[in-house]
C-alpha cells in the first residue's frame, strides 16, 4: 500500500455534494487537521452542500462546483474542473464518494495519492489507497477509516459532527425570536428534504398528512417552525393549512441560518435527511423519522436523540438505489409514535 509523505503539502477532500453526507465528512477533516497540522486542506463540493463547510476552521480552501457536471454528463465543464485541480498540484486527494466514476476522476486530476473507498472490492481500481466499503457500520466510521489508509490512525470516539456559526448566524436566529415573539418552547420541524445531487427520494418523506395532523396536537403548547429549501414550502403551507401561527422558513434561509435557529429548539423532527444532521451538529433532540434507509449507517449519533424506524427491512442498496420509491415505510410511524418521543 501506498503512504503519503510524512507531511503532506496539500490536500484535497473531494465530494459532489449532500448536505449530510458532506457534515458526516467533518470528524475527518478535524482528524485529518490534527494528524497534518501545517497542511494545506482544501475541500471541493457541489455549490448547494458548500454552505454546509462555510466558515470550518480546519478547510483552507472551499473549491465549489456545479454537481450537473457529473449527473448531466456537460464534459466541457468537467474537462475545465479537471483542468483546474492539476493545475493545483495536489499531494493527497481523498475520494469522499463512493461511485467509481468518482475515482476515476481523482486519477484524471494527476494527484499521486488517491485515497477512496473501493464498494464491495469493484470500484477502487483507480485509487492508490483503498477503503472496503459494505455499507454495514455509520458513514462516519467509513470516512473515519480513510485515515487508515493514509498511515494514521482514526479516533473512533471522536464523531461529534460540525458547523460553523458566524456572530451573522446566531443574530439570524435571535432576531427570529424576537419578530415573532416566540415566548414557547419551540418545535423545529423539517418536513420535506432527501433531494440531492442525482437523488431525489420520496420514500424517505413522512406523508404529509400526518405531518399535519401532529401540527395541529401540538400548535397550542409549542411555537412551530418549519425549515427547509424553498422546494418544500409547498408541502409546508399545506401542512400549516388551518393551523395558524406556525412559521414557515422555508426557502428563507440559508443552511446555516436554519442551523441557528435549531440550537434554539427543544425538540427537532425531521426525516432523514440534510436537516437531521445539520441538527445533530447544533442539538441533541432530534426525532428523526426513518423509512427506507438504515439507521444504523445513518442515524444522528446524539445522546437524547430518538430514532424512529418500522421497517422490516432496509429498502435502499449501498449503490443508493431504492427498492420501493413510496411512503408505504416511514408511513407506518404514527403520529401517536412521534408524540410519545416529545
Amino acid at each position: 500500500m501506498n503512504k503519503p509523505k510524512k507531511t503532506v503539502i496539500k490536500i484535497l477532500l473531494f465530494k459532489t455534494g449532500a448536505i449530510g453526507d458532506t457534515i458526516m465528512t467533518t470528524p475527518l477533516l478535524r482528524q485529518l487537521r490534527e494528524h497534518f497540522p501545517r497542511a494545506e486542506i482544501d475541500y471541493l463540493i457541489g455549490d448547494i452542500a458548500s454552505q454546509a463547510l462555510e466558515d470550518n476552521p480546519h478547510i483552507d480552501n472551499i473549491m465549489k462546483f456545479n454537481p450537473d457536471i457529473f449527473f448531466k454528463r456537460k464534459i466541457f465543464a468537467y474537462l475545465k474542473l479537471i483542468k483546474n485541480i492539476r493545475k493545483r498540484k495536489y499531494d493527497c486527494i481523498f475520494v469522499l464518494d463512493k461511485h467509481h466514476i468518482f475515482n476515476y476522476t481523482s486519477a484524471l486530476f494527476h494527484i499521486p495519492i488517491r485515497i477512496g473507498f473501493d464498494r464491495m472490492g469493484k470500484e477502487g481500481t483507480k485509487l492508490t489507497n483503498k477503503v472496503y466499503f459494505d455499507g454495514t457500520r455509520h458513514e462516519i466510521y467509513y470516512y473515519l477509516d480513510l485515515l487508515k489508509a493514509c498511515g494514521k490512525k482514526p479516533d473512533y470516539k471522536d464523531i461529534q459532527t460540525e458547523i460553523s456559526l458566524s456572530s451573522k448566524d446566531l443574530a439570524y436566529a435571535r432576531d427570529i425570536i424576537k419578530k415573532y415573539k416566540i415566548n414557547k418552547r419551540i418545535i423545529v420541524i423539517s418536513p420535506g428534504g432527501a433531494n440531492n445531487p442525482g437523488q431525489k427520494a420520496l420514500s424517505k418523506t413522512w406523508p404529509k398528512e400526518n405531518y399535519r395532523e401532529l401540527v395541529s396536537l401540538l400548535k397550542n403548547d409549542y411555537k412551530i417552525i418549519f425549515i427547509g429549501d424553498k422546494n418544500d414550502k409547498q408541502l409546508c403551507d399545506y401542512i400549516s393549512k388551518d393551523n395558524p401561527g406556525i412559521i414557515n422558513l422555508c426557502g428563507k434561509t440559508a443552511i446555516k441560518q436554519a442551523a441557528a435557529i435549531m440550537k434554539h429548539a427543544y425538540k427537532i423532527i425531521t426525516n432523514d435527511s440534510g436537516s437531521m444532521h445539520i441538527a445533530t451538529c447544533v442539538n441533541n433532540n432530534i426525532i428523526a423519522l426513518f423509512g427506507p434507509t438504515d439507521p444504523k449507517r445513518f442515524a444522528p449519533i446524539t445522546k437524547n436523540g430518538k430514532c424512529l424506524w418500522k421497517s422490516k427491512k432496509v429498502l435502499n442498496d449501498i449503490y443508493g438505489n431504492f427498492s420501493e420509491d413510496n411512503q408505504k415505510n416511514i408511513g407506518k410511524i404514527s403520529v401517536r409514535d412521534v408524540i410519545k418521543c416529545i
